[in-house]
């Protein structure tokens, strides 16, 4: 609200001075309630253009929106997740950064820059946010879901596992928390836990690329090599297809190597 009265000030003053034309000058200023019209209007375009994929025009009708309401701090979420999206983390960072400044109440806000921070390899600095965005809505299952991933980056994945429990026991439907668990699992030997938890993450998405790679590493050492085989050659049909062309090769030679 401060960013936005200090952008009269050079016009009172001109009121002031110039009072004969005051009522032309007013005219011409748009009203608070029209800046902030045009503000959630240009932030509705923004995210719609967000849900249809287009990032870019996305930013644009955020940034449209931050120009109309500088402290408009969802806004910044948006741009941040968009940004994100466009392999530009670092700018997203500083939107959540501004977005949390705005709104230090903003579950959202840190969850998005818990999501940037672990791809910068921030990895205690995403910890903190995860778990901020926890103290501030301990039922949200999404920012479980973040933090037992770092954990499991940190190889701390008994304190994985339990995020994932907790993920799970807040939303039965996340394939993602179950694969990841799968991992987690699989890290502390628990091969038939590990098992379950790939075959629930792909019985809720067939699609789930990374279950399948975790499935197909606990059938191999299950003494299924057939099994593993077939897994990796799911996996890597999802990979080619999404464009990630440098891990559908990596899972190519793997599979040749089996089959040698």
């Amino acid at each position: 609200m401060m960013t936005s009265i200090r952008r009269f000030i050079p016009l009172l003053a001109a009121v002031t001075l110039l009072g004969a034309i005051a009522p032309v000058v007013r005219a011409q200023v748009p009203s608070t309630a029209t800046w902030r019209a045009n503000a959630e209007s240009a932030y509705h375009q923004g995210e719609k253009q967000f849900d249809l994929g287009n990032y870019e025009q996305a930013v644009q009708h955020y940034t449209d929106a931050i120009n109309a309401d500088p402290d408009r701090a969802r806004a910044y979420i948006g741009r941040g997740f968009a940004l994100y999206r466009l392999g530009n983390p670092r700018k997203a960072l500083e939107d959540y950064d501004r977005a949390i400044e705005l709104d230090p109440d903003s579950t959202e806000a840190y969850i998005g820059r818990g999501v940037v921070a672990y791809v910068l390899g921030q990895k205690n600095r995403s910890l903190a946010d995860y778990t901020e965005a926890i103290r501030l809505s301990p039922n949200l299952a999404a920012a479980y879901l973040g933090r037992g991933r770092v954990y499991g980056e940190l190889q701390e994945y008994r304190r994985a596992v339990q995020d994932y429990n907790q993920a799970i026991r807040l939303d039965n439907t996340l394939s993602e928390a179950y694969a990841n668990r799968g991992l987690a699992r699989w890290y502390l030997k628990d091969r038939r836990g590990a098992r379950e938890d790939y075959d629930r993450a792909l019985k809720l998405d067939p699609e789930n690329a990374n279950a399948y790679a975790g499935r197909a590493s606990v059938r191999y050492a299950q003494g299924d090599r057939r099994g593993a085989i077939a897994d990796l050659k799911a996996a890597r049909k999802i990979y080619a297809e999404r464009g990630d062309r440098d891990t559908s090769e990596t899972i190519e030679k793997v599979i040749e190597q089996l089959q040698g």
